[in-house]
């Protein structure tokens, strides 16, 4: 009898850890993938610091600082399309910068990991901060690289 009485407990009791051990291996997979992240931005932006995720997801945006300055980095799973474009548009802004304020990339601007699975090789970019953009909206506008504040404003407001 006491047992029968027992086993309802326990039940609740595993049902109710049953979210929190979701939770840990979300956290677990969210370390791993920043622990990843870091392992490349340590080898292309060694002076890179005070790293913040700030959006999770598939594209993920995390704030620093690189010599003071505040930086935007963009991470997401890579594929050879992407890594393109968000090169060719690394080239374009960055050419920008010679004659606008703009959120100009840091040298090498675009990389990859290393990861010998495509599936787990990351896509990271490093870019200035733009006033006046939310930073963890940067995968959702098209011109987040634009530092002029009205131009920033009248863009998806």
């Amino acid at each position: 009898m006491l047992s029968y009485l027992m086993a309802p407990d326990i039940i609740t009791e595993l049902s109710n850890h049953k979210d929190d051990m979701k939770n840990l291996k979300v956290q677990d997979l969210n370390a791993q993938y920043d622990s990843e992240v870091i392992e490349v931005l340590s080898e292309y932006w060694p002076t890179l610091e005070n790293l913040k995720n700030i959006k999770r997801g598939d594209n993920r945006v995390y704030t620093a600082l690189i010599d003071g300055a505040n930086v935007v980095v963009k991470s997401t799973h890579h594929n050879n399309d992407l890594e393109r474009d968000w090169k060719q548009e690394m080239n374009y802004v960055n050419f920008l910068q010679k004659t606008t304020s703009v959120a100009y990339y840091y040298a090498p601007g675009v990389v990859h990991g290393t990861d010998e699975k495509e599936k787990d090789k990351k896509l990271i970019s490093v870019s200035a901060f733009a006033d006046g953009v939310c930073p963890e909206c940067v995968h959702s506008y098209q011109l987040a690289w634009i530092t002029n504040e009205d131009v920033v404003r009248s863009i998806g407001h």
